[in-house]
């Protein structure tokens, strides 16, 4: 503050007399200081609860997306173990090819069948490397019609891991999602070597009754001629 008038020391006043006066205009230009000061803390008190607020609120916007991803993959793993589960319901040996070729899943029983006691042996290898090579043209096949979204079946040839001699029927078909992009394939794979040995006698019964009757034609028209 400015002084602009003082009365001197030990001078006789009266009531209404002016003993110390201010400039006027210094104390409005500190008034007006100590005002652009209090709206400065003012706006700068505001910014701050703004920006915790956004950040209480981007915190808790992360919180939320956090729970909800932490829900979504329990859902999915739920998901993906009870299909694992029903899988191994199944007798038929069903894998889960990935859209390379290579074998992502085996069920529980599909791995007894092929004679495979650890999957981790054969997880991830291309599909068509597990059967013998005059098999493997048509596994190749069955990918490439399931990968352009056709269906394919078929019957070979392929020992279990453990050399045991097997025929299975083959199908082989494409997984996708709800938004209809291929996710992979799937295939069921049925031991069909029972049903392959019972054809195969009836051929070779077949085919010597065939023979037998044939000689029997022969030795009847050779007595005939004989005869005649």
């Amino acid at each position: 503050l400015v002084v602009t008038r003082l009365a001197a020391g030990g001078s006789m006043v009266k009531a209404g007399d002016i003993i110390v006066q201010f400039d006027p205009q210094s104390q409005e230009r500190v008034a007006f200081e100590r005002r652009a000061e209090y709206e400065d803390f003012v706006a700068q008190l505001s910014r701050k609860e703004a920006e915790h607020a956004a950040s209480r609120s981007a915190d808790e916007s992360a919180l939320i997306q956090a729970k909800n991803a932490v829900g979504k993959a329990r859902l999915e793993m739920l998901k993906n173990e009870m299909l694992a589960a029903i899988l191994d319901q199944s007798a038929d040996c069903i894998k889960v090819i990935g859209p390379d070729g290579t074998l992502d899943f085996m069920n529980r029983n599909g791995r007894c069948a092929m004679g495979i006691d650890d999957f981790a042996l054969v997880a991830g290898k291309n599909w068509w490397d597990l059967w013998p090579a005059e098999a493997q043209p048509l596994i190749q096949g069955a990918i490439a019609t399931a990968r352009d979204g056709g269906n394919s079946r078929f019957e070979a040839f392929c020992p279990t891991a453990k050399g045991e001699p097997r025929w299975w029927d083959v199908s082989v078909a494409p997984l996708r999602d709800e938004h209809g992009e291929l996710k992979g394939l799937i295939s069921v794979s049925r031991d069909i070597s029972g049903d392959i040995a019972a054809r195969r006698l009836r051929e070779t019964t077949a085919a010597e009754m065939r023979h037998r009757l044939q000689n029997a034609y022969a030795l009847t028209s050779a007595i005939v001629l004989a005869t005649a």
